[in-house]
């Protein structure tokens, strides 16, 4: 029988760079995702930033960047780790605080479109 999972890491608070600890649990999982679809499974690996926040906010201040320009600089770093390791996510995303409707009908839709 096959089984349709969702799977997702910690999310990385975007604060400061990707570190062993963060590439560990993507490795972990990763591991599991490729296990999973071995069986035959659909499986959907999630990767996100958790970009909300007073932290986030005074490093980009100290880095003399706004929060969305450093938060992107943060993701750009992590892509080399994850390329070097051969992970690969289904989706890359960011948790944010404002999130507006027509975003939550978009993400919705094209879950259901990967259905």
């Amino acid at each position: 029988m096959t089984r349709r999972l969702f799977v997702t890491t910690a999310l990385p608070y975007a604060n400061g760079p990707f570190h062993i600890g963060h590439i560990m649990e993507y490795i972990q999982a990763d591991i599991w995702v490729r296990f999973q679809r071995m069986q035959d499974h659909e499986v959907h690996f999630i990767g996100a930033d958790d970009a909300h926040g007073a932290p986030i906010m005074l490093a980009a201040e100290k880095a003399g960047k706004t929060p969305e320009e450093f938060i992107a600089e943060i993701a750009r770093g992590r892509k080399k780790y994850l390329d070097g390791f051969h992970i690969a996510t289904t989706t890359g995303t960011r948790r944010t605080r404002e999130r507006t409707p027509s975003s939550r009908r978009t993400s919705t839709a094209s879950s259901r479109r990967r259905s």
